[in-house]
């Protein structure tokens, strides 16, 4: 659960995470899905648009509160005592109150990453 004590945009959110372990070979790999709730305040904040925006009313977007499922995977191998490889990729679904704002234009997000880890 996460707050914003800052009171910039006086949202919340909520995350639960499965996440499950295991090792083929060399590589150590991480299963995991999640739901996060966004409270309305915290999706307006990024996603809405209101009169600091623009002067149109017609225009003006409030966003309500939304669940993001997510699932994805993530492995490691190590190189040697300190380097590991690692690859990650990801799908959210985000929730109609973001896309439906005129700021979002897709439905989901996807985020893949390849590269090398150092451990001090």
């Amino acid at each position: 659960a996460a707050h914003d004590i800052s009171s910039v945009y006086q949202g919340a959110q909520l995350n639960a995470q499965y996440r499950r372990y295991w090792q083929t070979g060399d590589w150590k790999i991480i299963g995991k899905i999640g739901l996060t709730w966004k409270s309305a305040d915290l999706l307006d904040y990024y996603y809405g648009i209101n009169e600091r925006d623009i002067e149109d009313v017609s225009l003006h977007y409030s966003a309500g509160s939304g669940w993001f499922p997510q699932i994805g995977v993530s492995a490691n191998k190590k190189i040697n005592a300190q380097w590991q490889w690692l690859l990650h990729a990801s799908y959210n679904h985000l929730p109609s109150a973001m896309t439906d704002s005129p700021l979002v234009d897709k439905r989901y997000t996807i985020t893949t990453f390849a590269g090398v880890t150092y451990k001090f």
